[in-house]
C-alpha cells in the first residue's frame, strides 16, 4: 500500500504568517495553485491560505456565514475598524489537515474525499513541510487502479 511519501508531490511552496494578502494571491495566481501551507519564522506549518480564503478577505460582502468560519471573522474585522484586508496570519485556516509522510494511502483518501480538501501538508514529527498531496496525486492513484 503507497505511503503519503509515495504519494506527495514535492513542491515546498509556502508563505510566511506575516505576508500580506496581496502577496498571497499573486503567488497563488503565478504559480496556478489553489492554496498554499503557510509557515512561521521557525519553518513550521502553522495554516493554509486558499484561493477562497483570499476571494473572501477581498469581498467579504458576499461571504454568507453560518455562525462561524471565515465568513463571521471578516465580519467581526471590519466592525472592528479594519476596512482592508490584511496579513496571511489573519485569514489562514488554522485547524488543517496535515498528515506525516507514513499516512497510507487510505487515510489520504478519507481525509481528501470525506473533508472535501483539494491540498493536505505532509508534515515530519517537527511540523516542517516535506510537501503536498493533492486531488491530482489520489488521480494518478487511480489511474492505477483503472
Amino acid at each position: 500500500m503507497k505511503k503519503a511519501l509515495d504519494l506527495m508531490i514535492h513542491d515546498l511552496t509556502v508563505i510566511e504568517e506575516r505576508s500580506s494578502l496581496k502577496e498571497a494571491a499573486q503567488l497563488l495566481d503565478e504559480r496556478h495553485l489553489s492554496g498554499v501551507p503557510v509557515i512561521n519564522k521557525k519553518e513550521e506549518v502553522t495554516g493554509f491560505i486558499s484561493e477562497k480564503d483570499v476571494i473572501a478577505a477581498v469581498f467579504p460582502e458576499d461571504v454568507v456565514t453560518e455562525g462561524h468560519g471565515v465568513g463571521s471573522l471578516l465580519q467581526l474585522g471590519l466592525h472592528l475598524g479594519r476596512s482592508r484586508p490584511g496579513l496571511v496570519q489573519d485569514y489562514m485556516t488554522k485547524n488543517l489537515h496535515v498528515v506525516k509522510q507514513s499516512a497510507s494511502s487510505s487515510e489520504i483518501r478519507q481525509l481528501i474525499l470525506g473533508r472535501d480538501i483539494k491540498r493536505i501538508p505532509v508534515l515530519d514529527d517537527e511540523k516542517h513541510l516535506l510537501g503536498v498531496i493533492d486531488r491530482s496525486s489520489l488521480l494518478k492513484l487511480s489511474q492505477e487502479k483503472l
